[in-house]
């Protein structure tokens, strides 16, 4: 028997008894309705269910060095150890059970680099104390002069859901679309119970301008030149290859860290011209 010939025939029973067919999903419909009404049947939402862990995130600005964002995430996996030695000392049990430290990467922030980064606390389920109640006394802990020069700073739980409130706006305007999301945010935060209102927008790296001065160009200097000798002091250049054994061993150049440690020492560099001479950058 083809497939045409059953459907024609499971059609023409169908049709046969039409009223039955068409009236019995109805008197369904209707019998679970009483059914609700009756108290027969129970329904209920959703329970909450509790977050599974804690997440700490920051952002520096662009550019900002990865030691200072790994020094203030040691610093908050501190703080959690105390906490954590609370909660044992009060409730007799391990309430934290893991604690991991990322830097370069967060999950809500929307950025990437060594300015970012964030610590997760992995929350063992329990009676004692909710994971919000949690994650408000740890973010109490964190002194707040302490995240004043950061972009972004977040303490909050991580469900398995998702995020809370999660809203998205779009636009071809990237500074009305700046100004709609710092709005929004503003309103948001009239609500006391919503915390750590954040937006996903990067922002951008960092950039440094180099203007030449006309006495530049008379000692054969330009903008490449500078750009290349501030690049190899900064962030290194390839002098030489060693072989040892089966392997090839890279060697790199670059100023101590002294020296490199923040865009002001731009001003120390020295430029050196196709003659040998050396003048400083900000001469």
């Amino acid at each position: 028997m083809s497939v045409r010939e059953a459907y024609g025939r499971l059609l023409e029973r169908i049709l046969k008894r039409h009223r039955l067919h068409v009236w019995g999903p109805m008197v369904f419909i209707l019998l679970v309705i009483g059914l609700f009404s009756a108290g027969w049947i129970r329904w209920t939402f959703f329970p909450s269910i509790p977050f599974d862990s804690i997440l700490v995130e920051l952002s520096y600005q662009p550019g900002e060095r990865e030691t200072r964002t790994e020094r203030f995430l040691w610093y908050c996996d501190s703080i959690a150890e105390e906490y954590n030695n609370e909660l044992i000392q009060k409730y007799n049990d391990t309430i934290i059970t893991y604690r991991a430290i990322s830097v370069g990467s967060t999950e809500n922030l929307g950025e990437v680099g060594s300015h970012v980064g964030s610590l997760r606390l992995s929350i063992k389920e329990n009676e004692h104390i909710s994971t919000i109640d949690m994650s408000n006394e740890l973010k109490s802990k964190i002194p707040k002069d302490s995240t004043r020069f950061m972009q972004k700073f977040s303490v909050g739980g991580q469900q398995r859901f998702g995020r809370a409130v999660s809203l998205s706006l779009q636009s071809d305007d990237g500074e009305e679309l700046q100004q709609a999301a710092n709005w929004m945010k503003d309103q948001l935060k009239t609500y006391p119970e919503v915390k750590d209102v954040l937006d996903n927008s990067g922002i951008g790296n960092r950039e440094l301008h180099l203007d030449l001065k006309s006495k530049a160009y008379l000692l054969g200097l330009n903008e490449m030149t500078i750009s290349n000798q501030i690049r190899q002091g900064f962030f290194g250049q390839e002098v030489q290859r060693l072989i040892k054994g089966r392997d090839e061993i890279k060697i790199w150049l670059r100023y101590p860290l002294n020296d490199r440690n923040s865009i002001s020492d731009i001003e120390n560099t020295r430029i050196k011209t196709a003659a040998g001479e050396e003048f400083p950058s900000t001469s």
